[in-house]
């Protein structure tokens, strides 16, 4: 998002830059930390963390912003985390806690994803966009679905080898 001038979040293929994107809050959040120009107190319990799970070719990659807040409205924390699947490519946004102050409940934030090119190519997917949809413990699931092409090499693998083993008896 934009700090300064402009909307802090936009539809996600708007953006003019070539990166792909998982938008799980797409918004100005901040960790209070004490700094010059921030105010309110620190909070020891924010902190942005990431882990590991699970055996080789089926992991979980989880990254978590805990105590989040929104940059300029402040209120209360919010705790948001991205799941990604090895092996199967699934990617999920969990929302633990978006509940109070401004902008809550996604109000004033961005979800969904997009690939690279997406301003081009078309391959991207709002969820929502400044809209208050999100409740405390929503989950969304993006699924992955093969290309025909894909599906049809597929296909023709699993009749080859079928008509291949019928021949051999």
């Amino acid at each position: 998002g934009s700090m300064q001038g402009g909307p802090a979040e936009s539809i996600i293929p708007g953006s003019p830059r070539e990166f792909s994107t998982i938008a799980v809050y797409w918004d100005d959040l901040w960790f209070p930390f004490p700094r010059v120009g921030f105010p309110g107190p620190a909070d020891p319990d924010a902190f942005m963390a990431f882990r590991t799970d699970g055996e080789p070719g089926s992991r979980t990659f989880t990254l978590q912003w805990n105590r989040a807040r929104h940059f300029q409205f402040g209120g209360d924390p919010w705790t948001l985390q991205i799941v990604l699947f090895e092996g199967t490519n699934e990617i999920e946004l969990r929302y633990l806690d978006v509940t109070g102050g401004p902008g809550a409940f996604g109000g004033s934030a961005t979800v969904g994803i997009r690939n690279v090119g997406a301003q081009t190519s078309g391959e991207f997917l709002n969820w929502s966009v400044n809209q208050p949809v999100l409740r405390d413990g929503t989950t969304i699931r993006f699924t992955p679905i093969p290309e025909p092409g894909s599906l049809l090499l597929l296909g023709v693998g699993v009749f080859g080898l079928l008509g291949w083993r019928w021949q051999t008896r």
